[in-house]
């Protein structure tokens, strides 16, 4: 009789359909956490702390604003390509606290294995978003 094998067929097939979805969502997120950078001279000494961004704060509403990007810092996919931007604060101590917005809650630890790298990627698409500003006008 074939009932076992056909009904482990179907949970087989059952599962692939679940997970082919996921698995597609995260192409572009190919090892998370995998490709540890090495520090640079930028990130030794304070190095700084994501904490959730508070949503109503007048800082977070200017800085979501001006928000330079509308790719994630980490993985350059839309924000919203995974049902909404997870927006975080990065802060270190003595300086002003900093929106950063990531596709997923996942990327906000490649984000801490070399904060300094994507900053300067934040201050670049900022300065570029200034410079295109100023061409219209």
């Amino acid at each position: 009789m074939n009932l076992p094998r056909s009904s482990s067929l179907f949970f087989a097939s059952l599962a692939l359909a679940f997970a082919s979805p996921l698995v597609a969502q995260h192409q572009g997120h190919a090892g998370h956490g995998a490709a540890k950078q090495q520090e640079t001279a930028a990130t030794k000494g304070k190095l700084g702390k994501l904490t959730k961004a508070e949503k109503q704060s007048e800082w977070a509403q200017q800085a979501r604003a001006n928000y330079p990007l509308d790719v994630c810092v980490v993985s350059e996919e839309r924000l919203d390509s995974m049902g909404g931007a997870a927006e975080y604060a990065y802060r270190v101590e003595g300086q002003p606290d900093r929106l950063v917005q990531f596709c997923c809650a996942g990327c906000d630890g490649d984000f801490a294995d070399n904060p300094a790298a994507f900053l300067a990627k934040l201050d670049e698409a900022a300065r570029n978003k200034t410079a295109g500003e100023k061409q219209r006008n």
